[in-house]
């Protein structure tokens, strides 16, 4: 980061302070926000902007502005901060997750594909992050891919009737009738009623009837 005159870089610390300390008590709150709450986001936001205005070549600062933008529920600004920090930081895994996550709500599905597909390559990976890779591929029309990442998430232990539907789905797709009702026939039992999931059961049932 740039120098800055020791006046200017107390002032952006303070700033930065007073919107971290509201950030925090924000997060031990309820997400459905009251009218108080929403205020308290307001005004985390507003020391935010004000300290990226004088130091904007801070990843720490668009992070976190990016987090309480989507604490707000605006997430097109919540994307486009956290881009900036991982512009200023491309090895800052928690905006990669927060940006993979953020990308998802708004459904952009290459993006979050793109940042999913980074964060699958951790170790430390969960199921979750396999189920909206996969689902994020599903939409992609990627079945091939969506079929691997939701097979992971659910090797990994998730079970979820949408997951299942996807996956069987998606191995119909690639003309694998033995996982496909495997996994079509646990989202039926799971409650899934769906002319597709249907219709790709009985096409199975009926190739397999010799």
């Amino acid at each position: 980061d740039r120098k800055m005159l020791p006046e200017i870089q107390q002032t952006v610390d303070a700033l930065y302070e007073r919107a971290t300390d509201l950030a925090r008590t924000l997060h031990a709150m309820d997400t459905n926000l009251d009218t108080e709450g929403l205020g308290q986001v307001d005004a985390a936001i507003g020391y935010f902007e004000q300290a990226v205005a004088l130091q904007p070549a801070t990843a720490g600062i668009q992070f976190n502005l990016g987090a309480a933008c989507s604490g707000k529920g605006d997430l097109a600004a919540a994307e486009r901060h956290l881009r900036k920090a991982l512009e200023l930081k491309p090895d800052y895994d928690k905006a990669l997750e927060n940006r993979a996550e953020t990308r998802y709500r708004l459904e952009d599905w290459k993006g979050a594909a793109d940042d999913f597909g980074k964060l699958i390559k951790s170790e430390k990976c969960e199921a979750e992050t396999f189920q909206k890779l996969g689902t994020a591929k599903y939409h992609l029309k990627d079945f091939k891919g969506s079929a691997e990442s939701l097979g992971s998430a659910i090797d990994k232990g998730l079970k979820d009737k949408e997951v299942f539907r996807m996956h069987g789905l998606s191995q119909a797709t690639l003309g694998n009738c033995e996982e496909t009702l495997k996994s079509l026939g646990a989202a039926i039992a799971m409650g899934v009623s769906d002319k597709d999931v249907f219709y790709q059961t009985g096409l199975c049932q009926f190739k397999n009837k010799d």
